[in-house]
Parts: structure tokens; C-alpha cells; sequence
């Protein structure tokens, strides 16, 4: 049975959203607007007019960021909700992720000595409300620390316990890169549990596997440059997959050993000598960059009426909402046209 035939529905809602995807074009002329204002003005007559709209006039960068992710959530939701069975199990796991992120801004908020009434205006209330999880998230901010917070999503069995378990121990020996290693080790939590869709659909198993990659490789990189123990950084890694490891015999030819993938190839293009610090920043847009082609592949291959395909176009926006939000930022901070140069050829 043809996968036309199998999800004839999925078809029109995933071109939909791929249709709200930037262009190259419309990315060039908002990186490279002067002002604020300018970058606004020519959002809105993008698909991301809707956020345009709810923001007021001396917008933050925390604020921006979390309406894109509102909206982001928004739009994934629309196609979940009414997608056939797997495909709406697969996005209802991805969509987790926001409610994850919200796990991170409490635990965070706590770390920083946030009051709550701050930490509930960053919180995606929105999806939450949409999942009917916002019970789940009324309870988490009840915690009254970090070890109560671990015992409460534990306690519900979330997804996001064991990750969290876990980033508690890191923080213990590592106080100083503790964020970072919320940040960064949360997100196994919602990837982990997408891992068992591989077995139902090979476009999904496409898809998943690259989200999977790159966790894989973000986890390598980064627990290198924080000179975390080989062992430590093993045991951060989602278990399947591509198994990335750092040289024993030399860490510092981790560039080397993984320069031919292609999101670190990349990178090593537009900046020839790249140190570390030089991929990790520039990690999460190349790897934009290679979802964006990817959902080219998906589409190709299995079209848009697969389950892979309305998950890779979901991730897509997703990350460029990120990417818009960076870029908010940096002409926000009025960052250098060379800066901005090398992340428009990295795209």
C-alpha cells in the first residue's frame, strides 16, 4: 500500500507547513536588517506575522524567543492533532520537547534564585494547555528545589527523569558549566522516546536517526570542550545509533575524526580553522542548515504524505524559529556584518 494511499490527510497539512518555511532570501534580508525595527517590520510580512503581532514595541530577546517557540509548538500541534495514528503519536513525542523546555526554565530559574511570577512568564504555557499537561507543570513549579523537582518527575515517571537524574549528578562536580549541561543533556529525554517509532516506518526511522546524530555529536563535542571524563561523556549519549568517541589516544584530534560529517563539514568550510569552541558555536546552525536538505531527501523519497516527512518539516520549523530568534539577537546586539556573514554561508 503506497503511503499516499495509507495517510491521504497528512499530504495537504505537511505542504502547509513546509509553505510557512523562510526562504533563503527572506533569512538574507532579515540577518542583515540595521534595526530592530526594520527586522520587525519585515518579519511580519513573513509567515511569523502572527508573532509580529503579539510582541510590544521594546521586546526582549527571552520574550521573542519564547514566542517563537509558542508558535512553533502551535503550528506542530495543528498538524498532530488530526494526523493518522503513528504520525500523531511520533509528533505528540516531539512536542514534548516544549514541555521539556519548560522543565529546563524551572530548574534553571531555581539555580538563578528566580521568583516565580518571572519564571511562569518564560514558561510555554500554550502547548501545555494544548497537551492538557498544564496540571504536569502546576506541580513541577510547586518543587521547592532542584532534588524535590527530580523527585516529582520521577515520581510521575516523565519522560525527563532519568535525563534530569543525571544532569543533578554533573552539576554536583560541575558548578560552573551547570546550564549547560541542563541545556544540553535534557534534550535526550524526548529523543530517546522517538527512538521507538524506528521499527514502524522507515521515513521515520530516517529522520529520527539524524535527531539522534546530532544529539550524539552535540554531546561528544560539548563534553570535550567542558573536559568532561571520556566515561562521563559515554554515558551522556542517547545508546543508538552512530557511536562518536573521543581519540584515547589524543582528544584534541576529535576535530579530525569527526570533520568529514556533514555537519561538521561545514563548518570547517566556512571557517578553515575552526577550533572547538568555533563548532560548538556554530554547531546548531549547520545543523539547520542540514535538516533544511534533509527535508528535501525525506520529501523526495518517501513524500509528503509519510509520517517521516511531517515530522522532518515539524523539526525544520522548530529550528528555524531558533534561527530566527538568534538572529533577532544579534541585530539586536548590533553583532558585525562579518559575524553575520559567516552564519548566512554556514546556512
Amino acid at each position: 500500500m503506497s503511503v499516499v494511499s495509507k495517510y491521504p490527510y497528512l499530504g495537504p497539512r505537511v505542504r502547509f507547513l513546509k509553505s510557512k518555511l523562510l526562504s533563503m532570501a527572506t533569512i538574507k534580508n532579515l540577518l542583515f536588517t540595521s534595526s530592530l525595527d526594520e527586522f520587525l517590520s519585515y518579519l511580519a510580512n513573513t509567515s511569523y506575522s502572527p508573532v509580529v503581532m503579539k510582541l510590544g514595541k521594546d521586546v526582549s530577546t527571552q520574550e521573542f524567543a519564547l514566542r517563537m517557540k509558542e508558535n512553533a509548538a502551535r503550528e506542530i500541534y495543528g498538524v498532530a492533532r488530526t494526523a493518522p495514528f503513528l504520525t500523531r503519536m511520533a509528533l505528540g513525542d516531539y512536542l514534548m520537547k516544549f514541555e521539556v523546555e519548560n522543565i529546563k526554565l524551572i530548574a534553571k530559574g531555581m539555580i538563578s534564585g528566580m521568583d516565580r511570577r518571572n519564571m511562569e512568564a518564560g514558561l510555554n504555557l500554550s502547548i501545555e494547555e494544548a497537551l492538557g499537561r498544564r496540571h504536569v507543570i502546576a506541580d513541577l513549579m510547586s518543587a521547592s528545589n532542584l532534588n524535590d523537582l527530580a523527585d516529582r518527575l520521577r515520581a510521575m515517571n516523565h519522560m525527563a527523569h532519568k535525563a534530569f537524574a543525571k544532569a543533578l549528578e554533573l552539576i554536583h562536580n560541575h558548578q560552573e558549566i551547570q546550564l549547560a549541561i541542563l541545556d544540553t543533556l535534557l534534550e535526550s529525554s524526548y529523543i530517546e522516546s522517538l527512538t521507538r517509532y524506528v521499527r514502524d516506518d522507515e521515513s521515520l526511522k530516517e529522520v529520527i536517526m539524524d535527531m539522534v546524530d546530532f544529539y550524539n555529536l552535540n554531546i561528544l563535542l560539548r563534553g570535550t570542550l567542558w573536559k568532561l571524563q571520556p566515561q562521563v561523556v559515554e554515558d551522556m549519549k542517547v545508546k543508538y545509533g552512530n557511536a562518536y568517541k573521543i581519540p584515547p589516544e589524543d582528544p584534541g584530534r576529535l576535530i579530525e575524526a569527526v570533520s568529514q560529517h556533514p555537519i561538521i563539514a561545514n563548518i570547517l568550510a566556512v571557517v578553515r580553522q575552526a577550533d572547538l569552541t568555533d563548532i560548538v558555536r556554530l554547531l546548531h546552525a549547520s545543523y539547520y542548515s542540514y535538516i533544511s536538505r534533509r527535508a528535501k531527501e525525506v520529501f523526495g523519497k518517501y513524500t509528503e504524505f509519510s509520517p517521516g516527512a511531517a515530522l522532518i518539516i515539524s523539526h525544520s520549523r522548530d529550528l528555524e524559529g531558533d534561527m530566527v530568534a538568534s538572529m533577532f539577537n544579534m541585530v539586536k546586539l548590533n553583532i558585525s556584518r562579518d559575524i553575520r556573514q559567516e552564519l548566512f554561508i554556514l546556512l
